[in-house]
């Protein structure tokens, strides 16, 4: 599978700088605070596009069941399930063997019978390259389909040299060190009052940041020795998201492996949003603007499954989350989480 899967380049994406303009450096101030450590981009249109997002459930014994569903404007079109028995042990880093299966079934069937509802991308519950052998779940229903896939870990995956401590404690200094931006930018940056701040401000919040710079998980290490105070931000995550996520539609932290290749990111602050209903002539109501509340604490983890670069992958979970877990696949868990409650109340009744 591996061989296989196609990463697209991230040069596609139109990218700006984010925070104040380089001759800032010249004043004397941390070039790290400045702007070349943070690039921006707008999420992507879903407008009226079909998504896809694929999740398995499972029961008490050896039942589980596997849901697709495709979204259209975040309204779910299209949903299908297969209940099926495990045939497969649970072997770490093989979880892929116990679901893919059903998942291309479910999609082929869809595509065979319903050919104008195949999405143009597949979010799937799991990892994507961010896995050992650079070939999880997410990069078998790209490459099995020749569906473009995304892979959204919910917990971090460790492996090419990163721990779970070490991935949280640069996660908690990125999102502390950005924040650290945004004060230097909006309270002794360029002077252009609260007014012009503010609508800065407003304009920044449907954009999606991320660190520029990378490390891998020996040089994350070395960091932390040498800045041992970093360490402590842990503790301020929520607070310093809630800063983070009124400047962003997304912060995203790429991960690199000791092997040099991009895993993927982590992202927060993304989410929290709300749709309002706001009236126009004639007393009919439309659909109105979705505003920013808090973005998301805990981070989600993107990866490439097929066909997607990195960025790309990124911006489409930031305008496809109004919770924390994408909506696609958020559904595909809902639905498979009812079915296998109505399979356990059903055992009840007849037992």
């Amino acid at each position: 599978i591996a061989s296989k899967i196609i990463v697209p380049p991230d040069d596609e994406m139109v990218c700006t700088k984010f925070g104040i303009t380089s001759s800032r450096q010249e004043d004397g101030g941390d070039p790290s605070y400045y702007g070349h450590e943070y690039i921006s981009y707008d999420p992507m249109d879903i407008h009226d596009k079909f998504i896809g997002g694929v999740d398995v459930s499972f029961g008490k014994d050896d039942t589980a069941v596997a849901v697709y569903v495709i979204t259209r404007n975040l309204e779910v079109v299209y949903k299908d399930s297969l209940m099926y028995t495990l045939n497969q042990p649970y072997v770490s880093s093989y979880l892929a063997f116990r679901e893919i299966e059903p998942l291309t079934d479910l999609i082929r069937h869809q595509m065979e019978n319903h050919p104008k509802l195949t999405p143009e991308v597949i979010i799937v519950d799991g990892n994507g390259v961010w896995h050992e052998r650079s070939a999880g779940i997410a990069c078998f229903v790209g490459v099995r389909t020749n569906i473009p896939a995304i892979g959204v870990g919910k917990t971090p995956y460790c492996c090419d040299g990163w721990r779970v401590d070490l991935m949280e404690d640069w996660i908690a200094s990125s999102v502390s060190k950005f924040v650290n931006h945004c004060h230097e930018i909006y309270l002794n940056g360029d002077g252009d009052g609260e007014e012009k701040a503010t609508e800065r401000n407003n304009s920044e919040q449907s954009m999606i940041v991320q660190c520029s710079a990378t490390m891998d998980a020996d040089e994350c290490n070395t960091f932390f020795q040498n800045n041992d105070d970093v360490k402590d931000c842990g503790g301020r995550m929520k607070e310093m998201v809630n800063i983070a996520s009124s400047h962003c539609m997304g912060f995203a932290i790429p991960f690199k492996g000791k092997s040099g290749c991009i895993l993927g990111a982590a992202m927060v602050g993304h989410g929290g949003r709300t749709q309002h209903i706001s009236s126009h002539k004639g007393g009919h109501q439309r659909q109105g603007r979705q505003h920013k509340q808090s973005g998301t604490k805990v981070p989600i983890y993107i990866s490439v499954g097929h066909g997607i670069s990195v960025q790309r992958a990124i911006a489409l979970c930031a305008a496809l989350s109004i919770h924390r877990i994408p909506e696609p696949v958020r559904q595909a868990d809902l639905i498979g989480r009812q079915i296998m409650r109505e399979k356990s109340t059903s055992r009840i009744m007849d037992g």
